[in-house]
């Protein structure tokens, strides 16, 4: 999970290093090539994502020693998204069954593969069968875990400790993944996701997932809105998701955050406040993406000024 916090810019390198190096082992190339095609996935880099997943498929082809069915899984994984992407459903339904096949009964390793194939399917748009996917593969992280919804809304210090009793701490994240995965084709086909952000949220801090866990606490905030605790939102970003990109050396977030809580200043009733922190956003130099955003974002504020000045809520 090194890529869910700040790391040093080098270590890049040196993982792209050891992925090219001939001598090295097998797995540890493989391995390297996996890290690589998640930093590619993050940056929606699809051309060096599928440039990794073959260099995955190809040191698993050779064998050598090491290469089990944890690596086997693993190119699994990293392929399942990549025939999403192409729209492959085919492909990715027969590189699915073939995986699990493949899969010694039973194996701990089987729900990683379930959430690789809720990813192709998300991937493939097909947004209603992937949500459902991930609730089913959630109630299985909590059979495993011996969690339930009580412990999920229950105090963080309590899932904190069984995270850190846990024999298996990073299913703690896939969990939250599965939570996150259902907020997420709740967006894309428009319905609303409930609660649901907010176990993910918990989950994402409590497994050290941070970068995931601004991402989700951008849609507990959308939650709370919508449910008027704009001064709640508020307390969110500026306790918990700001502090996160600060101490975790997540920069690169926080554009996209102020922006989001400028709006949130807006709701709150105060225009003056949310015009001066958006207008604070141009010292930064974002991304055209980012650009996008603040002006979006910018509008939204300009809606909310005319609905105040007219006395609308």
């Amino acid at each position: 999970m090194f890529y869910e916090g700040g790391f040093p810019r080098e270590l890049r390198t040196v993982i792209a290093d050891v992925a090219q190096e001939p001598g090295r082992d097998a797995v540890d190339r493989l391995d390297a090539h996996s890290a690589l095609a998640a930093w590619a996935y993050g940056d929606n880099d699809w051309e060096a994502y599928a440039r990794h997943v073959r260099a995955m498929e190809a040191l698993a082809s050779e064998g050598g020693s090491g290469i089990g069915p944890r690596e086997k899984v693993l190119v699994a994984i990293r392929q399942f998204p990549l025939h999403g992407h192409t729209g492959d459903i085919e492909a990715l339904d027969a590189a699915f069954r073939t995986a699990l096949a493949e899969l010694p009964a039973p194996s701990f390793l089987e729900r990683s593969l379930r959430y690789g194939y809720v990813q192709g399917l998300y991937h493939a748009g097909s947004y209603r069968a992937a949500g459902t996917a991930a609730l089913e593969l959630a109630d299985a992280y909590y059979d495993h875990l011996g969690l339930d919804l009580a412990d999920l809304h229950g105090p963080t210090e309590a899932l904190q400790q069984a995270c850190l009793n846990s024999e298996t701490p990073d299913d703690y994240k896939r969990l939250a993944d599965c939570f996150a995965m259902h907020v997420k084709c709740c967006r894309q086909l428009k319905l609303d996701y409930g609660s649901a952000a907010f176990p993910a949220m918990k989950l994402y801090m409590v497994a050290g997932a941070w970068r995931s866990a601004v991402d989700l606490g951008q849609d507990v905030v959308e939650t709370l809105l919508r449910v008027n605790e704009a001064q709640a939102a508020l307390s969110l970003i500026d306790r918990q998701l700001l502090p996160i990109t600060q101490a975790y050396n997540l920069p690169e977030l926080i554009i996209g955050l102020r922006s989001h809580r400028a709006v949130v200043l807006a709701r709150t009733g105060d225009i003056a406040a949310a015009r001066a922190e958006i207008s604070s956003l141009t010292r930064y130099e974002p991304t055209p993406t980012q650009a996008d955003d603040i002006r979006e974002q910018a509008s939204i504020i300009e809606e909310l000024a005319a609905q105040q000045a007219q006395g609308r809520p």
